[in-house]
């Protein structure tokens, strides 16, 4: 199971620094490398986070970023200085505003336009953001193949590492880099009212390629059991393509994005909170039809 920290209603009153007549508290959801609370002050809602595994060193450079993207006008929660202490059992805290959101049903291409838009105008941040957190994927695969050698059957693992030795070779080539997110999935990109209300969970944000960002939602929202080319045309028309500078190394960016949380996924089944059967079965539906997508990639842009 994934690690999780409790707090009493008691506890939480300790570390609020504000005057409050009425206090709530509720769990959010629980994930891997977080704790989640919706907090309710005087009927006004924030989010009280704590973070299980990340070194206070990297998020006080996280506080950083999110406060540069909330003064350039991005749409993320903004950081309270509502609590006491830095810290409860040891392990980093903070308390955000809640950012109202509505689960959407259909993913539509008017959707997937506005979520290419919101994605340029974070790519753009990159000349403003100097605290350098450098994210390597190829080196994080290589960590989880090694946990698993034998932990997976073997067929499975010689395919995987074929194809890791692949992208080891060829992935980082001439490739532009900047600020990205890093984990743009469907629950990390709130809607209301048909717009895109904020972006959250920037914690495993750094210095990384583009083409990772734009394929976690090419793969994530363009892909139901097949590709929806409709859809994608949409992405890149909120995106306007200015970041991207190798139009050929897309669609290896595309699979190599799929195979990387693939295998997280694998890696992190032990604390079963994620499945990688789902993102798997479209790595191989990317291999079965690599030719097709690939033309129609670089069509598209």
């Amino acid at each position: 199971m994934s690690i999780f920290s409790y707090i009493k209603i008691k506890e939480l009153k300790q570390l609020i620094s504000i005057k409050y007549k009425k206090i709530n508290l509720s769990t959010i959801k629980q994930g891997s490398n977080n704790s989640n609370y919706l907090v309710t002050l005087n009927n006004k809602k924030f989010v009280f986070t704590i973070f299980e595994k990340t070194n206070f060193n990297i998020i006080k450079i996280y506080f950083k970023i999110l406060k540069l993207l909330f003064n350039n006008k991005i749409r993320i929660p903004r950081k309270n200085n509502f609590l006491r202490k830095k810290f409860f059992l040891k392990k980093p805290i903070i308390l955000c505003d809640f950012i109202k959101n509505k689960n959407i049903i259909n993913i539509n291409k008017y959707y997937c336009f506005k979520i290419g838009l919101s994605l340029f105008n974070i790519h753009k941040q990159s000349k403003s953001i100097f605290y350098l957190i450098f994210n390597n994927k190829i080196k994080k695969i290589k960590k989880y193949i090694l946990f698993f050698k034998k932990k997976i059957n073997i067929k499975k693992y010689f395919f995987i590492y074929k194809e890791y030795k692949f992208y080891n070779k060829n992935i980082n080539l001439n490739i532009s880099k900047g600020f990205c997110h890093c984990d743009l999935f469907i629950d990390n990109i709130l809607f209301l009212n048909c717009k895109i209300n904020g972006l959250i969970d920037f914690y495993s944000s750094g210095i990384e390629s583009f083409l990772f960002d734009i394929f976690t939602i090419i793969s994530c929202w363009c892909v139901n059991g097949k590709i929806n080319f409709k859809k994608m045309k949409y992405f890149f028309l909120g995106y306007k393509n200015k970041f991207i500078n190798n139009k050929n190394l897309c669609f290896y960016y595309l699979k190599f994005n799929t195979f990387f949380f693939w295998i997280e996924r694998l890696f992190k089944r032990k604390l079963n909170i994620l499945n990688p059967k789902k993102i798997e079965k479209k790595y191989y539906y990317f291999l079965k039809n690599s030719n097709k997508i690939k033309k129609i990639l670089i069509k598209l842009l």
